[in-house]
């Protein structure tokens, strides 16, 4: 019994930490309501970890969470890789502290939770055009936001009128 409550516990505050971690690896912390699909994320990754390819149309800043973004460009740099393969590589030093990579974005249990529940064969075509939307919606979020800080210093309008229209130019050819 009392074991089992230990355990418990000690799931919950990894748990914690893990959550912890992959908010602090966000560039949009602070900010309500991000758009994310956060589901794909997981089942990109998970069918990559599985040996699916990657879809040619999915980038690095398409995944919203920031161990998603480590773990992507990860699997890119292995490519046809699997989970050992995988955790071994993410096991190099994070800059600025004395623990690894793998263990910032959650560690080998993290990695392996990623495959749960994805099937053989899955079709990632429509994951990756979620990804691309998400990803193009805060793009443009990020134009509105700046354009927000630049009226509240006082800018010229005529100025920030331009970056919006550049802005959003540039995340819709995206």
């Amino acid at each position: 019994m009392q074991s089992d409550r230990k355990q418990r516990l000690e799931t919950f505050v990894r748990s914690l930490v893990r959550d912890e971690m992959l908010r602090q690896q966000s560039p949009w912390e602070g900010v309500p309501d991000v758009p994310s699909a956060l589901d794909s994320e997981r089942v990109v990754l998970g069918a990559m970890i599985l040996g699916e390819p990657a879809p040619e149309s999915v980038r690095e800043d398409d995944f919203h969470v920031g161990s998603h973004r480590i773990i992507f460009a990860a699997l890119k740099e292995l490519g046809k890789t699997d989970l050992i393969l995988l955790a071994d590589h993410l096991r190099r030093p994070a800059e600025g502290t004395n623990r690894t990579v793998l263990d910032q974005i959650g560690g080998p249990a993290y990695l392996a939770s990623l495959t749960e529940g994805i099937p053989r064969g899955v079709v990632l075509g429509p994951h990756a055009a979620i990804l691309r939307r998400k990803r193009r919606l805060r793009e443009i979020m990020a134009v509105c936001l700046q354009a927000t800080s630049d009226c509240r210093n006082g800018e010229d309008p005529e100025a920030i009128l331009l970056s919006i229209l550049v802005g959003c130019r540039e995340a819709g050819a995206q």
